[in-house]
């Protein structure tokens, strides 16, 4: 007896979503290109539009690819692990083949059905300032939901509800969620360098306790993590100058860090894209100053451009704190000088601070519950018994305000 035909077009197009999955995992289609067209698959693949369209929808439905009626398909994340993508097919088989194309959502809702999830403690880091909604708060709401969902006590740690302000360190930290023996850990260290983090973690046994990070860097560890990347962040804050018409781009960096570096190499690369005329880009910098040596960044800004202005610079164009902190500095400097953002120069920075809407700072925004749900989900895939080894590399999102809105002065804000 033949084999049903269900099951053979199945069988056809399950390959050609896992083939597709692996080549946007190895980098052919990186993370927001357009993905090519229907047609264009079914000629690679020798196949029917319809067979390429289901492979497709699969993966729109598990949320690697997004669909726009009106632009087009755009790879939206990375894929999943090649683990869940086989327990959700596992438990696939088992239903029916007879529907063509599964509705959005239906793959995740099936495989959360089936997934067995080892209840228990969840561990969370984090510094959380009491006084105002800090990002981490976010992050850390974002988790909470997610793991409750699932059945899991959650456990926090917070570094930042010490004495004096003084953070309790990484390391302490995770010694203390291990002696209250929870059952695995999320790291939340955005405040901390990359080589910080991985140093804190050189000495936590993974395999004992399942152990997810979100920062502001890409980890050189093979520890499940998610993280915004800096360097395209520097790139979307030169590219909104230099659309808007600046071709000098002035950054203030009054310290170093690996996540500083990474923004000014984004300045830069955008600027050496800009086809229609050379864009300048000057940086003023304290080498010898690391970021955590830092007690004020925007105090040591304010400084900079004071000395700056003494010195005979003459501020003009765009204008790029390393974070809204260090913009913060800048703009006081120049307001007390009568020089006033988005009308005699242009002004952007990052992170978006609580205190950015209050100046009308144009910033990047980090994405903050993106950041918790995938952290969640990735600790839920480990907790289930999926070994995940996998890294996410998120985009911060361009908030323009009227720091940068050289073309109606009148909104020019004072600091």
């Amino acid at each position: 007896m033949s084999e049903p035909k269900s099951r053979i077009s199945s069988a056809v197009y399950r390959t050609i979503e896992k083939e597709l999955r692996e080549q946007i995992r190895k980098g052919r289609w990186p993370l927001g290109a357009m993905f090519p067209s229907r047609r264009d698959l079914a000629r690679e693949y020798n196949v029917s539009s319809v067979t390429v369209g289901r492979a497709i929808q699969s993966l729109i439905a598990e949320g690697t690819l997004h669909a726009d009626s009106r632009k087009g398909t755009f790879v939206a994340r990375a894929p999943m692990s090649q683990a869940l993508g086989q327990a959700i097919e596992n438990a696939e088989r088992q239903t029916d083949f007879s529907r063509d194309f599964p509705q959005p959502g239906d793959r995740d809702r099936k495989f959360q059905e089936r997934r067995i999830v080892r209840a228990g403690t969840v561990g969370i880091i984090a510094a959380n300032y009491i006084e105002k909604l800090s990002h981490d708060a976010i992050i850390l709401s974002a988790i909470e939901q997610a793991v409750s969902e699932a059945g899991c006590v959650t456990y926090t740690f917070n570094r930042a509800s010490h004495l004096y302000g003084q953070l309790t360190s990484l390391e302490a930290a995770t010694d203390a969620l291990r002696r209250e023996h929870v059952d695995a850990m999320v790291i939340i260290s955005l405040d901390l360098d990359r080589t910080e983090v991985e140093e804190a973690l050189s000495h936590v046994d993974m395999d004992a306790t399942p152990t997810v990070c979100i920062l502001a860097g890409e980890l050189h560890l093979p520890i499940p993590h998610v993280f915004y990347d800096n360097r395209i962040g520097g790139y979307q804050a030169a590219k909104h100058l230099i659309d808007t018409g600046h071709r000098e781009i002035t950054v203030f960096a009054p310290s170093t860090a690996s996540w500083i570096t990474e923004r000014i190499a984004g300045i830069n690369h955008a600027a050496a894209q800009a086809k229609s005329q050379r864009v300048d880009v000057r940086v003023f910098d304290a080498p010898d100053i690391p970021w955590t040596y830092l007690e004020d960044s925007t105090t040591a800004a304010y400084n900079m451009t004071r000395r700056l202005l003494a010195s005979g610079w003459v501020p003009s164009g765009g204008i790029i704190g390393i974070n809204d902190l260090v913009a913060f500095g800048v703009m006081r400097a120049l307001s007390e000088e009568g020089v006033k953002s988005g009308q005699d120069y242009a002004m952007v920075g990052f992170d978006d601070d609580a205190k950015a809407r209050t100046v009308g700072l144009t910033t990047l925004r980090p994405p903050l519950e993106a950041m918790g749900r995938e952290a969640a989900r990735l600790l839920l895939e480990e907790m289930s018994g999926t070994r995940v080894n996998q890294q996410l590399r998120l985009r911060a999102h361009l908030i323009p305000r009227y720091s940068s809105n050289m073309a109606r002065g009148m909104f020019s804000t004072d600091y």
